[in-house]
């Protein structure tokens, strides 16, 4: 699948986040994105459009998507053999692909290739509604605020720099953790540059987002994040 549409590299981005390829002792094969039940309506939203996959129940406040049959994997995997960024993502998804080929008995050919996202896709629109977040922090003294947008990820992030051509790395020892930020003043082009995305998921579900309840600010869908935004800074 080499002509992507924004959705399927929305999905492969929020999948790099979000989304796991299991492989049992047994060999049995899922593909598997786990979300809060508040955030269901995105997995309905995947099912539909792939028009495979299941939604199923996973413990009172999470659900998930689920392909386990044999010609849902092959889509599976040929969406996303190639497409992936992060080494561990990569090394699930060859082994997945060598336990669908021992159970099917074919010769799908791994690929290793180095894929790195731009802002004329929607991997990040994905990641970021999976990883990502703002951050508004208040100071009471100077009546005054600061904004950060952040993407985390345990692997190395560098290449986030060089995709917006500014923001900082930060590295959390503790956590093991490396963060992309983008401070202030630039979130605006962060704003700008993302929404020229025009993603579908952000016209369809706005919607349905705005009768949720008790959303939780770091898991909601990326123009409501952009939203609160915009607003502080029109008063700022």
């Amino acid at each position: 699948m080499t002509n992507l549409s924004h959705f399927y590299y929305w999905l492969i981005g929020f999948t790099e986040a979000e989304g796991s390829f299991v492989v049992s002792v047994r060999g049995d094969m899922s593909f598997v994105i786990n979300q809060d039940y508040r955030n269901i309506f995105i997995l309905y939203y995947i099912q539909d459009t792939l028009g495979f996959g299941r939604v199923i129940k996973q413990s009172p406040t999470v659900f998930r998507f689920v392909v386990q049959d044999q010609v849902g994997l092959s889509h599976i995997i040929s969406l996303f053999n190639g497409h992936l960024v992060f080494s561990k993502n990569k090394l699930a998804l060859e082994s997945f692909i060598n336990a669908y080929n021992l159970k099917y008995n074919l010769n799908i050919i791994f690929n290793d290739r180095v894929y790195l996202p731009t802002l004329n896709d929607a991997w990040i629109c994905g990641f970021t509604d999976g990883k990502g977040c703002f951050k508004i922090s208040f100071i009471e003294l100077k009546d005054s605020f600061y904004i950060r947008f952040i993407l985390s990820q345990k692997e190395d992030i560098t290449f986030f720099k060089e995709i917006f051509g500014l923001g900082s790395i930060e590295v959390n020892s503790t956590n093991q953790c490396y963060s992309f930020v983008i401070k202030d003043i630039d979130i605006k082009i962060i704003e700008i540059e993302l929404h020229k995305l025009d993603f579908t998921l952000i016209k369809q579900f706005e919607k349905e987002m705005s009768n949720i309840k008790g959303f939780d600010s770091d898991k909601i869908i990326l123009t409501s994040k952009f939203q609160i935004i915009r607003n502080i800074l029109k008063n700022k």
